[in-house]
């Protein structure tokens, strides 16, 4: 999805090289981008779209060789764009355009594929993660991959329920977070990740041993 961006700069005689720019030079432009973004068909993008390029070149600029200490979703700097996103959210609302189109479950068999090809093996950091994040977007419903590059470990709490079984829950309710352009109604309940003793795929136990890492 960065080519998106790098394509429109350069058709607005801008240079491609974005990653490095001002803080404030950085914003104008994602302005100015969000507020041009239409399909090669020349239609709107859904807001799940608008979401996930805004994630992706959050993600561009925040991982290497860049690795800058910016977050184009949550800093104030960058609040002007981010209400050009919100804007056009508002918009496809209003036209009736923001229904989500959503994709079929993944078949239980192309999921113990995944697990027994090693990919989301507990015995190596990257395949860990790879482990972790799975379980979270299944257990919380996160919306694809966004705001996977903004969790920490405190993210998540452990506790107990009243039958003393372990489980996940988030410190915060994503509710709040409006510069997502979420909205507030969608998730409000208190979602559990409980642990499932004696299951090698413990969600519980790989997060656990996520937060020791």
């Amino acid at each position: 999805m960065v080519q998106i961006i790098s394509g429109w700069l350069t058709e607005n005689k801008y240079s491609s090289s974005f990653e490095e720019l001002d803080e404030t030079i950085l914003n104008d432009r994602l302005c100015y981008f969000y507020a041009s973004l239409q399909t090669k068909q020349g239609t709107d993008y859904s807001k799940s779209a608008l979401v996930g390029i805004r994630s992706a070149i959050s993600r561009h600029i925040t991982g290497p060789p860049y690795n800058r200490e910016i977050n184009i979703i949550t800093d104030k700097s960058f609040m002007p764009s981010n209400h050009v996103i919100t804007g056009l959210m508002k918009k496809l609302k209003r036209e009736g355009k923001d229904i989500t189109v959503h994709k079929k479950a993944v078949a239980e068999g192309d999921i113990q594929k995944l697990y027994s090809s090693g990919i989301f093996s507990t015995d190596h950091p990257v395949t860990l993660q790879n482990k972790v994040f799975w379980d979270i977007m299944l257990n919380f419903g996160r919306r694809g991959q966004e705001g996977l590059i903004d969790l920490k470990k405190t993210t998540y709490a452990k506790c107990k329920d009243d039958k003393g079984q372990e489980y996940y829950k988030m410190t915060y309710n994503e509710c709040d977070k409006t510069h997502h352009g979420v909205d507030s109604k969608e998730n409000s309940r208190d979602v559990r990740m409980y642990a499932k003793p004696g299951d090698i795929h413990c969600p519980v136990f790989s997060l656990t041993l996520s937060r020791k890492a």
